[in-house]
């Protein structure tokens, strides 16, 4: 493995993704002053719908990054995938138009009619998208869908910007710009992907054959990444089927921060992926103790965020001044979703344990789902429904790496038990006392941990330093 190369593909992907999380985090302050909340909430609800349209190409992405990771492009037999591509693209499409046609005929509410369509259009843009994103990612070309994250992120906020000054308050145009700075996306992933684009076809008998062997491949881990998002997707449908779409909107926006975080530490997790494909099992298992350590080292450091964005967002956006408190209960989702998808999703992609991934997600959704229910309509609490979810997360984590550490023959550390702690205390301090006063405690306990967790602390500095200089050992 090489770690240098590695390293510089994490930087470009950490760079994009830290460019692209200012500029939510920045939309994120200033769109929902001027929707409101209940048009925010419309904003967020046609965006919780659109992290779902990925289903709807029916594993097809997932089979061609599965099955093509650690492949160069010029190993790439192009016309394949170029008639897996189109061949996916049409049944995409003829879904959309039946689903358009029976959404037409119905008489619900036009602001949602308006979501359900703007996701319907985004279906097709989006899963395009995806299957260069995922293509690029299985060839180990990691940084091209870097720069079209930046691309995407930057064509978003020109309009919205726009929209801004002008004192737009109508959330459709805020749609309107998601769809044209995906498509801008999309189109730079062409012209990346032309010379696959213009290699011609293979017969349309083969195509079929190639498309559903990808489908047969992928959907494993399509219904494990679906069963993943429904571990806290039930519970937003939930919180927006029992409080309304106010409560969702101001749920959704402490999600949105949680999500930041999280895409942030997606970006590394794409690079290691084809690295593995193509290491031996000692220098796998060597890269999952280390991963794994690493997180858990500085994973505590996480929560001191929030004080800060605290601070910021009571006073920018008074309104929201409730969505703190749920954000501190939502914050250690980042440390363990965070290091469920850096290390144990990719891990599992690269052992091939895709069954196994989706019997956890699986088993997690169905704890997820039992949680919520109890919670929303057995107690009526809001708050459960929020720890719920973040204990569901916590046990998928917990599952995944008992699986993992089963696998490469290693053991729990203690480092991982006293992450755990930390996150513990930090949801008591938040939730039991004062700003400044939580604070102060969990920046005592943070030190505490530091000077505990000193000799790691030294060796992970001394690690990032010689992969600066050059050194692949």
């Amino acid at each position: 493995m090489n770690i240098k190369k590695i390293a510089g593909d994490s930087a470009v992907a950490l760079l994009s993704q830290g460019i692209g999380m200012l500029l939510s985090i920045f939309t994120s302050l200033l769109v929902p002053k001027l929707l409101g909340v209940e048009s925010y909430g419309y904003w967020q609800l046609f965006i919780f719908y659109s992290s779902y349209v990925g289903l709807f190409h029916f594993g097809l992405c997932d089979g061609v990054y599965l099955r093509e990771g650690g492949c160069p492009r010029d190993k790439l037999d192009k016309r394949k995938v170029n008639s897996i591509f189109w061949c996916g693209i049409v049944y995409q499409l003829a879904f959309v138009v039946i689903a358009t046609t029976f959404l037409l005929s119905n008489k619900n509410s036009s602001d949602r009619v308006i979501v359900l369509l703007s996701t319907a259009v985004v279906l097709i843009i989006s899963n395009a998208y995806s299957f260069f994103g995922y293509l690029f990612q299985a060839i180990n070309e990691t940084r091209i869908f870097s720069y079209s994250v930046i691309i995407d992120r930057v064509s978003y906020i020109i309009p919205v910007l726009g929209l801004i000054i002008a004192r737009n308050a109508n959330f459709a145009y805020y749609i309107l710009s998601y769809i044209f700075a995906r498509s801008i996306a999309l189109l730079f992933c062409i012209v990346k992907g032309w010379d696959i684009l213009t290699s011609g076809f293979i017969s349309i008998r083969q195509t079929l054959r190639e498309t559903f062997d990808c489908i047969r491949v992928g959907c494993k881990l399509l219904f494990a990444t679906l069963a993943s998002m429904l571990i806290l997707g039930v519970a937003r449908f939930a919180i927006d089927s029992r409080w309304g779409i106010e409560t969702f909107g101001k749920v959704s926006f402490a999600l949105s921060l949680v999500t930041f975080i999280m895409q942030f530490l997606m970006q590394v997790s794409m690079v290691l992926f084809p690295a593995l494909r193509q290491a031996n099992s000692s220098e796998r298992k060597k890269a999952y103790i280390s991963i794994s350590g690493i997180l858990d080292t500085i994973s505590p450091f996480v929560y001191v965020m929030y004080f800060p964005v605290m601070f910021v967002i009571s006073s920018w956006l008074p309104q929201y001044k409730e969505s703190m408190l749920y954000f501190a209960l939502l914050l250690p989702i980042c440390v363990f979703d965070g290091k469920m998808d850096m290390c144990c999703t990719t891990f599992f992609k690269v052992l091939r344990q895709e069954k196994k991934l989706l019997c956890i997600n699986v088993m997690t959704l169905i704890i997820s789902s039992v949680l919520t229910f109890i919670s929303a309509w057995v107690f009526g609490s809001l708050y459960c429904v929020l720890i719920g979810m973040v204990s569901a997360v916590f046990l998928r984590n917990l599952f995944s790496e008992y699986m993992l550490n089963k696998d490469f023959e290693v053991k729990f550390s203690l480092t991982y038990f006293v992450c755990v702690l930390m996150s513990g205390l930090f949801i008591l301090f938040t939730y039991l006392f004062e700003t400044i006063t939580a604070f102060s405690l969990y920046i005592g306990a943070l030190v505490v941990y530091a000077y505990s967790q000193r000799t790691s602390l030294c060796k992970l500095s001394t690690g990032v330093k010689r992969i600066m200089v050059g050194d692949k050992d």
